[in-house]
């Protein structure tokens, strides 16, 4: 049986991003950093493959994307 997008992002945003922002949120993360956990996220999402919809698409209300995904650097840009 495999997750679907949906499950996965709802797996991204409950363990990976809400668990990073809490330990990120007292400390000063690099950009390169930030950009390596975004970059693990989405490799998680797509299965190690080529982004399948572009992320500025996945980052939209429920309207216009279905998976409304949590852009970890401006989270983390929010936080400061």
């Amino acid at each position: 049986m495999e997750i679907t997008r949906f499950g996965k992002t709802m797996i991204i945003k409950v363990f990976g991003v809400s668990s990073l922002i809490y330990s990120a949120s007292n400390i000063n993360v690099p950009n390169d950093i930030a950009g390596n956990v975004k970059r693990r996220l989405f490799s998680f999402l797509w299965k190690n493959k080529r982004n399948k919809i572009k992320r500025e698409g996945l980052y939209q209300d429920y309207e216009n994307s279905e998976l409304r995904m949590t852009d970890f650097v401006t989270m983390m840009k929010a936080l400061l």
